[in-house]
């Protein structure tokens, strides 16, 4: 499911579509020092219509980022060793400013989360990635993660029509019963 809309780019090919405008597929890069979950997350971004260019290592990713070839989307992990993906989302912001980026990590980090959201990029704990990539690449999301960076990743201990305080009337209904 692809909503996101992208303008056609200009095909600089010598061939006979020279300067013509060509739709080409949108580009996604994928940085993780983890080959298993880099191809997980490739497979999910493939899926959504990608072309997916997966790196391992932050000087590999940095070789293939210049201006104009850019990709639409950029997925890293904080921890890449010496330099952080939050390097490759300053470089591709330098570069061209078009990127959307999402950084990760596990354990959560507050304050890599805060340093993520200056950066402009979005920021989710690596285990809830794959299952909310999907809402990251169909959303009309707005230009940067604007949520609290201390409670990225929290989810809601107690779900459903009752609220947490009121455990009195919860522990008094099922005396009733």
């Amino acid at each position: 499911m692809k909503i996101i809309d992208h303008a056609p780019r200009v095909c600089k090919d010598h061939g006979p579509s020279r300067g013509k405008t060509i739709p080409r597929p949108l580009s996604a890069l994928i940085v993780d020092p983890s080959a298993d979950f880099a191809r997980r997350l490739r497979d999910i971004v493939a899926g959504a219509g990608y072309d997916v260019s997966v790196h391992s290592r932050f000087d590999d990713a940095r070789r293939t980022l210049s201006p104009g070839t850019c990709p639409e989307l950029l997925l890293a992990n904080i921890r890449l060793r010496s330099f952080n993906g939050i390097h490759l989302v300053y470089l591709a912001g330098s570069l061209d400013g078009q990127t959307r980026s999402i950084v990760y990590a596990n354990p959560h980090d507050a304050v890599l989360a805060r340093e993520a959201q200056r950066a402009r990029a979005f920021y989710e704990r690596q285990q809830f990635l794959p299952l909310t990539l999907d809402q990251f690449l169909g959303a009309a999301l707005p230009s940067s993660d604007r949520r609290d960076p201390a409670g990225i990743g929290r989810r809601a201990m107690f779900r459903g029509g009752r609220r947490a305080t009121d455990v009195a009337s919860l522990h008094e209904a099922l005396q009733a019963v």
